[in-house]
């Protein structure tokens, strides 16, 4: 699966940023907020770093329309040194972007193209079809996936440092239209 070989298609960027997740994540969502005010659609997944019931760290998905959260973490246990992404809870959030792709916002959100993406899991069919169906979207690539991200989509996405301006200034180039007008109808 990769995008690089598909013709010209919807605006597509990657924050490109240190290989911790924080500060994306934060990015990201103040930049789908900043949007969503100044009146633009924004749908797809905000990733959220919080405890479990258990107390043990906890990575959620939050829908950006909904506030619906999908719990994407398995506790392996306290001496557990792999990856506890849950597939199944990536499988039930990937719902939020299907409906992206029947109902097309301004932009959609993908919280980040990480290791299950570079293998081919996770969101990485969800993303093929936003760019085949010209839907503008943005995510987060940490420096140790970008080989992967760059051979997934080729040049068809943007690269972008982390931070704020850099965002702005991206949507302000590649929005589709008016805000509110939905992906490839502006």
């Amino acid at each position: 699966m990769h995008m690089n070989e598909q013709p010209a298609a919807a605006a597509i960027a990657a924050m490109v940023h240190a290989d911790g997740f924080a500060q994306a994540d934060a990015l990201l969502a103040g930049f789908a907020a900043a949007l969503v005010q100044q009146g633009w659609r924004v749908g797809g997944l905000l990733h959220e770093r919080r405890r479990l019931p258990s107390g043990r760290g906890g990575m959620f998905l939050v829908d950006v329309q909904t506030a619906e959260e999908y719990c994407i973490s398995q506790d392996l246990g306290r001496d557990a040194r792999g990856c506890s992404v849950s597939t199944a809870g990536l499988a039930q959030a990937s719902a939020v972007l299907r409906r992206a792709l029947a109902q097309p916002p301004d932009l959609v959100i993908v919280n980040r193209f990480g290791a299950q993406e570079a293998q081919g899991g996770g969101f990485a069919a969800e993303m093929l079809a936003l760019a085949e169906a010209h839907i503008p979207f943005v995510t987060a690539v940490a420096h140790k996936h970008l080989d992967a991200w760059t051979h997934f989509c080729g040049a068809a996405a943007e690269h972008l440092p982390a931070d704020a301006a850099a965002l702005q200034a991206w949507w302000a180039r590649s929005a589709p239209g008016a805000p509110g007008t939905g992906a490839g109808h502006g």
